[in-house]
């Protein structure tokens, strides 16, 4: 992979690592970190996606007493109206980072990890903004409604042995999105709150087809 580089958006003022491709265009993967990380932890995943254009992941907007940062300020008390502003704000990062490396807001893929998906499936109903599809890694859907997300491509991936997200409210949370007419591809692992290898797998392959779909 090729070197990052980090900076701060001038326009939503959220501070961001970023990689671009060997050539501008092909389909932006954008990363949400879960609570208590940072704009560097969710890279760990790059070697198992699939190459393709812009990968840049974001800081969450508020310092949090754990360490590391929260896209919301009470993570213990959060629906969707609560990760309204930090979406807001990831809406207008998208924006100004679709006119900076030329690229489409609509063709890029949403990866959020644990409270990451729940910001990404919230900036996701921002009309200027809607993906291509969004991927959920130990994530979980917060309180709301989610129907404008009808015929989104979802990916989610989670571990049976979690004991952050139990697994009983990631199936039930995925019910939900399909419930609300998103096409959910679940996958299960025995594992804790991480990404299993067979799910890691799954979805690189799933990710394979949504962006040759695109080509």
């Amino acid at each position: 992979m090729d070197e990052t580089s980090t900076t701060t958006d001038p326009v939503s003022g959220l501070h961001y690592r970023f990689r671009l491709p060997a050539e501008l265009g092909g389909p932006p993967l954008l990363l949400f970190h879960g609570l208590t990380g940072d704009e560097d932890v969710m890279w760990v995943l790059e070697a198992g996606l699939p190459e393709t254009g812009l990968v840049a992941a974001p800081r969450a907007p508020y310092a949090y007493d754990g360490g590391g940062y929260s896209w919301v300020p009470d993570p213990d008390h959060a629906a969707m109206a609560d990760y309204k502003a930090s979406a807001d704000q990831v809406g207008s990062w998208i924006q100004s980072l679709g006119q900076a490396m030329a690229f489409d807001p609509s063709t890029a893929v949403f990866v959020g990890f644990s409270q990451g998906s729940a910001v990404a499936f919230t900036a996701a109903l921002l009309p200027a903004v809607r993906p291509a599809a969004v991927v959920a890694l130990a994530g979980y859907l917060p309180a709301g409604d989610f129907s404008s997300l009808r015929g989104l491509p979802v990916f989610w991936g989670h571990g049976t042995q979690d004991d952050r997200v139990p697994i009983v409210r990631a199936r039930a949370d995925a019910a939900r999105l399909e419930g609300f007419g998103a096409n959910v591809q679940f996958c299960e692992a025995k594992v804790g709150h991480k990404v299993g290898v067979e799910c890691m797998r799954g979805l690189k392959g799933w990710l394979a087809r949504i962006l040759a779909a695109q080509a």
